[in-house]
C-alpha cells in the first residue's frame, strides 16, 4: 500500500516560527486543518505544541475533537437545521437567512463572522451592500456577530492590496458610526498575506489570521514562490514497485480512449524503462506530485496505477522498493481522504 510520510517536527517548527513573528504576537492565529480533514492523530500532536484554534470547511471533522476552539469555514442552513454546530464555537456566514436559522435554533452562543467581498469573487457580501445586510441583521434576536472577515487567493486568485485592507476598516467603521455596533475582529484568511504578516504592514483592527499553507509546506501558491525561512517537504508519498519492465514506448495499431477518456499521446517511440507503482488516481492525481529522485520522470496513471519512467536515474530500483514523491496541497488532501493510503507520522 502506498504510505503518505508526514513530518510533525518540519510544521512545528513552521508554526513556532510564525508564531513568533511581531504581526502575530498580539493577534489570534486561526490553524486551517482541512487539508487533512482535522485528522485527530495530527490534531493531537499539534495540541501538544499549544495550538488551540482550528478550522475546516467540514463541520463533521470536528466531532470528537475537545479542548481547542473550532471554526467551521464552509456553513450551510442544513449544518445549522439539523443541529450540527455543537462541534464548533465559530461560523462563517454572507446570508441573512443563515442568521436567522441560527435565531430559531436558539444558537446563541455560536460566534458568527460576516463575510465581506475583496475581490476574490467567491462568498462574501459585497461592500456596498454591507450597511444595509448589517442594519437587517441586528434586528435578528439571539445571534453573536463576533467579527468580519474576507479570503482572498482561491477562486479568482485575488492578491492583497491597500484597497482589500481599506475596505475591511471602513466596513467596520461605518457600522460603528451609523449603527453603534461594535464589530470586535477582523479576520483574514490565506498564506496569500504571508508577506503583510512578515513585514508586520497589517493595522491593529486587523487582529484575526487564519493560516494553513505555510504552516504545512512552507510554500505560497498565490505568488507561487517558496517561503525561504520555514520548512518545506513535509509530506511524502511513498509508492512501491510493483513491476519494472523495458517497453517500446510506441503505440501501435489502432487506440481509443483510455480510463479517463483522452487520447494517449504516441509520441515517445522509444525503449524505456518503467516502473509501475501501487497507486493511482483514486488515491492521490500526479498534478500534486514530484519526485524526489531527479532521475525519475513521471509518465501517467490510471485509477490505481502510477507509472514512472526510471531510465535515467542512477539509483537502482527493484520490486516492493518504493519511490518517494514531494506532495502539495492537492495531493495531500486526496492522500488523506482516501482509505487506500497509509499515514505514517513521523
Amino acid at each position: 500500500m502506498a504510505k503518505l510520510i508526514i513530518n510533525t517536527k518540519g510544521i512545528i517548527d513552521n508554526y513556532n516560527y510564525i508564531m513568533g513573528l511581531n504581526c502575530i504576537k498580539n493577534r489570534e492565529l486561526i490553524v486551517v486543518t482541512k487539508l487533512f480533514y482535522s485528522s485527530p492523530d495530527l490534531i493531537n500532536i499539534l495540541k501538544k505544541q499549544g495550538i488551540d484554534k482550528i478550522a475546516d470547511c467540514n463541520i463533521e471533522n470536528f466531532a470528537g475533537q475537545t479542548g481547542l476552539k473550532r471554526m467551521l469555514l464552509k456553513t450551510s442552513l442544513s449544518d445549522i437545521r439539523e443541529k450540527k454546530l455543537s462541534n464548533c464555537e465559530s461560523i462563517l456566514v454572507t446570508e441573512l437567512k443563515m442568521l436567522e436559522a441560527v435565531s430559531e435554533m436558539g444558537l446563541n452562543n455560536i460566534e458568527i463572522y460576516l463575510g465581506i467581498e475583496t475581490g476574490d469573487l467567491r462568498e462574501g457580501i459585497v461592500p456596498s451592500d454591507f450597511y444595509d445586510f448589517m442594519k437587517s441583521a441586528l434586528k435578528i434576536k439571539g445571534i453573536n456577530i463576533a467579527g468580519i472577515y474576507t479570503n482572498l487567493g482561491c477562486l479568482a486568485g485575488k492578491l492583497p492590496d491597500e484597497e482589500t485592507i481599506t475596505q475591511l476598516l471602513d466596513a467596520k467603521e461605518t457600522v460603528k458610526r451609523k449603527l453603534g455596533f461594535e464589530i470586535k475582529k477582523i479576520s483574514i484568511g490565506g498564506t496569500v498575506f504571508y508577506d503583510m504578516i512578515k513585514s508586520d504592514s497589517l493595522p491593529d483592527e486587523v487582529n484575526q489570521i487564519r493560516m494553513g499553507e505555510a504552516i504545512f509546506f512552507a510554500y505560497n501558491m498565490s505568488y507561487h514562490k517558496r517561503i525561504p525561512e520555514l520548512t518545506p517537504g513535509n509530506f511524502i508519498l511513498k509508492g512501491e514497485i510493483v513491476e519494472i519492465k523495458s517497453k517500446n514506448t510506441s503505440i501501435r495499431g489502432e487506440i481509443g480512449f483510455n480510463a479517463f477518456g483522452k487520447i494517449a499521446d504516441k509520441t515517445e517511440g522509444a525503449v524505456r524503462k518503467r516502473a509501475i507503482l501501487d497507486f493511482g488516481e483514486l488515491q492521490t492525481p500526479l498534478y500534486g506530485l514530484t519526485p524526489c529522485d531527479p532521475g525519475v520522470r513521471i509518465h501517467s496513471n490510471t485509477h490505481n496505477y502510477t507509472v514512472v519512467d526510471i531510465t535515467n536515474t542512477e539509483k537502482k530500483y527493484d520490486i516492493g522498493d518504493t519511490i518517494d514523491f514531494y506532495c502539495n496541497y492537492n495531493s495531500v488532501a486526496f492522500a488523506f481522504l482516501s482509505g487506500y493510503v497509509a499515514k505514517e507520522f513521523i
